[in-house]
């Protein structure tokens, strides 16, 4: 049975990917269309291509949740609706970690990676969505002062990558040096997987011998200005903040198994 079920799992991950593809290309011709004939003021448009892509993660989980591919519990979604002129920055263990943190937010931008942002499927979505690429040093941090203003939220993955498994996390400096420098409070998300799967280096199906469950926590709110306060520069200000984010960005290793025995 246990063999049946891994192979079930394989099955089901691949329809699950195959629909969020062409769910990301109806998105991209035809509906992303409509709301812009339908929403002439661009800034509404772009509010209402975030919802649409909130529902649409929030679709897709539910799927895989239905296709006994994965469980998993995101506990402070609340926590994250609420937050406002707020980076929220997260680990990054699997590839379905932003789906996981965007599946609650209905506003909201994202930095994304150039191989995203060539995306067929995906980038007339994130364009759609007023969505950041990525880029390195001014250029960042200028297109999210333009695009951010003084109420945004931003999703930002501070390792830039999925992280290597059994490594410690490296951050880049990106997020800390947005955060200071537009004076934007730091909200930490802690995801955990257990067992791993869709990790870096890891093919889709490529799936563990028992149904995975995510953990997403909504933890502290960091107060920017406590970096700020008394450093020399915004510079330093902004490697202090990069050092306390990358203790607190590991979430602690699961004392409890997370899913019943009968996944």
């Amino acid at each position: 049975m246990s063999i049946l079920n891994r192979y079930w799992r394989i099955l089901g991950t691949g329809i699950s990917f195959s629909v969020f593809g062409l769910g990301g290309l109806f998105m991209a011709t035809i509906w992303l269309p409509m709301v812009f004939k339908v929403q002439r003021d661009p800034e509404k448009a772009k509010l209402a291509v975030q919802g649409s892509i909130c529902r649409s993660f929030g679709l897709f989980l539910l799927l895989m949740r239905v296709l006994r591919v994965i469980d998993y519990r995101i506990d402070g979604a609340d926590v994250l609706k609420g937050d406002r002129r707020c980076l929220i920055v997260s680990n990054h263990p699997t590839l379905i970690d932003m789906v996981l943190i965007g599946s609650t937010l209905d506003h909201g931008y994202c930095i994304v990676k150039e191989a995203l942002w060539n995306n067929p499927f995906l980038k007339g979505a994130a364009k759609a969505a007023g969505y950041i690429p990525n880029s390195e040093g001014m250029a960042l941090l200028n297109r999210c002062r333009e695009t951010l203003g003084d109420q945004g939220v931003l999703v930002i993955f501070p390792e830039g990558t999925r992280t290597t498994p059994n490594q410690p996390i490296k951050l880049q400096r990106g997020a800390a040096n947005i955060a200071v420098r537009l004076n934007y409070n730091v909200r930490v998300v802690n995801i955990r997987c257990e067992p791993l799967t869709l990790i870096k280096g890891e093919s889709w199906y490529q799936v563990p011998r028992r149904r995975p469950f995510w953990t997403v926590e909504v933890k502290e709110l960091i107060e920017v200005h406590r970096f700020v306060e008394d450093a020399p520069s915004l510079s330093a200000a902004a490697r202090r903040l990069n050092t306390y984010l990358a203790e607190v960005l590991v979430p602690p290793h699961p004392t409890t198994i997370l899913e019943s025995p009968s996944s």
